[in-house]
């Protein structure tokens, strides 16, 4: 049955092995991500990716809006024994200071919403942090219609010219395709399917 919301969807508390794998579907964005000591994620989700990253880095903070996808986080940490601050706020104004971190990321955010939002949302994430990296299902992501793996409904499945067309006003350092390697993943080996985009920017 398709979850109704977010929460819905992140309702359960991950493990391990599960986190792994999600680690292992972003490995491109998470390597990178280990080069910052100081790393904000924006839209907490499953908290399985700023979990694992607290294992590595000097801090970790992680922001959403929804008490119940925090609390399912919270649960997650205590399973797997990590330290995420977890923290209630919104990603249009967020409670940090200028160049808090020296990163931020969101994977799976930016989606959801229209374009003045995502303008407004990058600007915020710019303005307390160095770099951001964004990353969205693309238009080739396993779909039909608005169903699919991991979708709740009101996606915005796009190509990644769209996504670079997006962000043209700000430093576009990385902008690529890559595979969810959870979906696309037989005997051993990936199929290169650019089912997930993958951004680095900068003011």
């Amino acid at each position: 049955m398709q979850p109704k919301s977010w929460p819905e969807f992140y309702a359960n508390a991950h493990n391990v092995p599960s986190m792994l794998r999600w680690a292992t579907t972003h490995s491109r964005m998470f390597t990178e991500l280990l080069e910052s000591e100081t790393i904000l994620e924006v839209g907490t989700g499953t908290g399985m990716l700023s979990a694992l990253l607290s294992r590595f880095c000097k801090s970790v903070v992680s922001i959403d809006s929804s008490p119940e996808v925090l609390d399912t986080a919270k649960r997650t940490g205590e399973k797997v024994q990590t330290l995420v601050n977890l923290v209630r706020a919104d990603a249009f104004e967020m409670p940090f200071a200028s160049k808090s971190f020296q990163a931020a990321f969101s994977q799976g955010l930016y989606e959801h919403f229209d374009d003045r939002d995502i303008e407004r949302m990058v600007q915020e994430q710019l303005r307390v942090a160095e770099h951001v990296y964004i990353s969205v299902p693309t238009v080739y992501y396993p779909h039909v219609w608005r169903l699919g793996p991991g979708l709740v409904g009101n996606e915005r499945l796009k190509t990644l010219n769209f996504w670079r067309d997006q962000f043209r006003n700000y430093k576009i350092e990385e902008a690529s395709y890559y595979s969810d390697f959870k979906m696309l993943t037989f005997a051993g080996a990936t199929i290169p399917w650019p089912s997930q985009a993958l951004l680095k920017l900068a003011a």
